[in-house]
């Protein structure tokens, strides 16, 4: 199923309720086109705005990530709004992060900077990370070669 007209209304409707909210991960890395299009599975938000996780009625998540430092807390969970997962890193609002607006068919989108995104998937390093990061490299590649 393709569903990224739908996340993609998710997203948008978060964002105007949100300022302080933006798309990162896969989703991101789908609506930028640097990743082919499929089925998003969930949803990975970064924000410091606390009344998003109330809004959308997160719970907290015991992850075995990067988190040693206190930077961020993370909030998942099942929401009304969708039958796809969402993720949300709440950071401290001192965070700096590299965004960029995609301009898709279904609006404009505040994403994390692609670059930061290939970073934190370097970090996690999961399966399904060193696939993305295959893929990634893989359609760079592509493009490279066929616009020359």
């Amino acid at each position: 199923m393709d569903n990224i007209k739908d996340v993609s209304f998710l997203i948008r409707q978060l964002q105007a309720n949100h300022k302080d909210i933006f798309l990162c991960g896969s989703a991101a890395l789908i609506l930028k086109g640097v990743l082919p299009n499929r089925p998003i599975n969930d949803i990975d938000f970064v924000s410091s705005d606390v009344s998003v996780i109330k809004e959308l009625s997160l719970w907290p998540d015991i992850y075995s990530g990067i988190e040693k430092d206190d930077q961020y807390v993370s909030y998942s969970g099942f929401t009304k709004y969708s039958n796809v997962k969402i993720n949300i890193l709440l950071f401290k609002k001192n965070q700096k992060f590299n965004l960029d607006v995609v301009k898709s068919n279904y609006g404009d989108i505040v994403c994390q900077d692609i670059d930061d995104i290939i970073a934190w998937k370097q970090t996690y390093n999961r399966k399904k990370d060193l696939i993305d990061l295959d893929n990634i490299a893989a359609n760079m590649l592509e493009k490279a070669i066929f616009t020359k």
